[in-house]
């Protein structure tokens, strides 16, 4: 006999929430009390669990089939709404431009209309110019021939004024030659009686600076002999002084050491009277 075959299924129950029927039915099965199956229970549920996963399958299938048409339909009336909307807009767009198009035409039209009168009007304007231009000429070729004339005697009249010009400057230049040559005989004899005057000059300097020296020379030589002889003076006095204060300095201590010292005293007042 073929051991029997055991399965177990295990199930986990949800801990909040609620259940959904499938959990049910599977928590149900589980409680159920299992006997060991045989290999032909066995096969059985195998075969019936393919079949039922077919029918899962082909039930899902024939779901997926009817979304995709659902879908297919919702997209063609989309797009179909879609297609009538953009050709709304281009028929709109279409007379939009037809408008423009017209207006600019219109338009355009009257730019060369007002193109044509401008050109007519430059014309015109531009034949009097030339007829202006034609008069200003003649006037200017006239007024070129009288300057000309004008030019041509103020020519005349500045050479002739250049030559009494140049004639007039080379009797000044003439002159004032003249006049050069007697003044730098002048500077000359002036020159010649200032170098006379600061020879003279020089020789006095030259006299008067060897006087100076002299003097100065016997005047060094009178305070060199009057410092000297003041010096001598002050020397001799010094000694003199020096030589009377030893001598009453010598006074005092003999009568110190010989007198009473009422003598003393008066020997010292006389001596600080002194």
């Amino acid at each position: 006999m073929p051991e029997s075959v055991v399965i177990e299924v295990p199930v986990k129950s949800p801990v909040q929430g609620t259940k959904s029927p499938a959990q049910v039915r599977l928590e149900s099965r589980a409680n159920e009390p299992r006997s060991p199956l045989s290999p032909a229970a066995l096969k059985q549920n195998l075969e019936n669990a393919e079949l039922n996963r077919k029918n899962l399958l082909m039930a899902r299938a024939e779901k997926c089939r009817d979304n995709y048409s659902k879908a297919k339909e919702v997209s063609i009336t989309q797009k179909e709404a879609f297609n009538e909307k953009t050709n709304l807009q281009a028929e709109s767009i279409q007379n939009r431009l037809a408008v423009a198009e017209a207006n600019r035409l219109a338009q355009t039209e009257k730019c060369l209309e007002q193109t044509k009168a401008m050109n007519q009007r430059v014309q015109e304007a531009q034949k009097k110019r030339e007829e202006q231009i034609a008069s200003e000429k003649e006037e200017l070729d006239k007024s070129v021939s009288s300057s000309k004339e004008r030019l041509s005697a103020a020519e005349e009249r500045r050479t002739s004024m250049l030559r009494e010009a140049q004639e007039k400057a080379a009797a000044e230049v003439a002159k004032a030659k003249e006049l050069a040559a007697k003044k730098q005989q002048s500077l000359q004899d002036m020159d010649e009686k200032i170098k006379e005057k600061l020879s003279a000059a020089e020789d006095r300097r030259n006299i008067i600076l060897s006087e100076q020296k002299e003097k100065a020379a016997a005047a060094y030589i009178h305070a060199k002999d009057v410092s000297a002889q003041q010096q001598a003076k002050e020397t001799q006095l010094r000694d003199d002084l020096e030589n009377k204060i030893q001598a009453k300095l010598a006074e005092a201590e003999n009568r110190r050491l010989s007198g009473s010292p009422a003598k003393f005293a008066k020997a010292k007042a006389d001596e600080s009277i002194n």
